[in-house]
Order: C-alpha cells, then structure tokens, then sequence
C-alpha cells in the first residue's frame, strides 16, 4: 500500500496517505489498536514513572489512544493532551484522565479544559499521516509537533500508526524532526541505520 512519492507533492501524498489510513482502520479494528496499545505499553514501561505521557486525542481515523491512556492511568501513569496555542507555535499540555472534560480546540481537536494544570511530557506519543524507515512522519502540515519537539528537544517521540502507513521516499524538508521510532500494531519499528 506505500505511495510511491518519488515527485508527489506533500498536499498530494496527504490525501493519498489519508486514504490508506482508513482503510486499515476499517481492516484492522479494534485488533489493530489493542495490539498497538500493548507495543505502547511494553515500550512505557522502561520510562521512569515520573515522566509524564503526552498523547493525543484521535480525530478521524487516527490510530485510537483512548485504550492506552486508561492503560496508563491504571498502571498510574501521568498522561497529558496537547492544546494548539496559536499558529506557529509549539504545542501546550495539559493534564488529561479518561472522564475529563475536553472542550473543542482549533483543527477540530479536542483538548483539557484551561483550568487543567500545564506540564511538560517527558515522552510523546504523536499522530501521524504516514511514516518511512528513518522514522520520519507525515503530519498534516501545520508544524506543530516538529515545532514542539524543537523546543523541547529532551521528549522521546514516538508515532502511533498502522504498520501499513509506512511511505517509500517521503519528501523532506530542513524543519522536519524524526521521532525515535513508531509504534504500530505489528510492533516497534526504530530507524534504520
């Protein structure tokens, strides 16, 4: 299922790359995001118990986090949800437990409240359109995480996707930030040497 993106513009391959992903979302099912909540959790476990857990909140077909947050929350785990500030700026989070309120943010997210507390997340789990073999993603075009992991450059980021997301010859540019690796249902994929 991997484009080939040797002359496809990024606009172009996030269309194509948006595609795929809801076509494995509706193969893979809830066995898919069980799966990828279990690699999640095998690679969260060797985090120091205090480093809070930044995720996301899906929206479309974004690889389900809901599981892996009440994982956590059980195993007692601070977890985090991002909040767009402002264009051009690095993500804020805010502390999040499944059963608290979220408010709608820009780009139809779904955020904490204000009054939730602000922390910095020693580890990030990231959305992503699709992936290649160095661990670079495909995001949606707005800069966020690469901008938040630039100003931030101690958090260890990692995808969540469907393995089939994986892109051959995506494009890059000087600002894109890879993540340590990708969690998929199939596994851990790190970048290759």
């Amino acid at each position: 299922m991997a484009p080939n993106t040797q002359t496809q513009p990024k606009d172009s391959l996030r269309q194509q790359a948006k595609q795929i992903r809801k076509v494995l979302k509706d193969k893979g099912g809830f066995d898919a995001i069980e799966a990828a909540t279990h690699h999640a959790k095998q690679l969260i476990k060797g985090i120091d118990p205090s480093v809070t857990i930044g995720l996301y909140y899906p929206i479309g077909d974004e690889m389900e986090t809901r599981l892996l947050a009440q994982s956590l929350q059980t195993m007692g785990r601070q977890t985090a949800l991002p909040v767009v500030t402002g264009k051009d700026q690095p993500l804020q989070f805010k502390i999040w437990e499944i059963g608290d309120p979220l408010v709608g943010g820009m780009f139809n997210t779904k955020q904490p409240e204000d009054a939730a507390p602000t922390v910095t997340p020693g580890f990030l789990i990231v959305p992503l359109l699709g992936y290649d073999n160095q661990c670079y993603r495909l995001g949606y075009g707005g800069g966020f995480y690469d901008r938040t992991l630039m100003a931030m450059p101690i958090i260890k980021a990692f995808g969540l996707a469907y393995g089939g997301q994986i892109i051959d010859n995506l494009p890059r540019e000087d600002h894109d930030v890879p993540m340590h690796g990708i969690i998929t249902d199939s596994g851990l994929i790190l970048p290759q040497q």
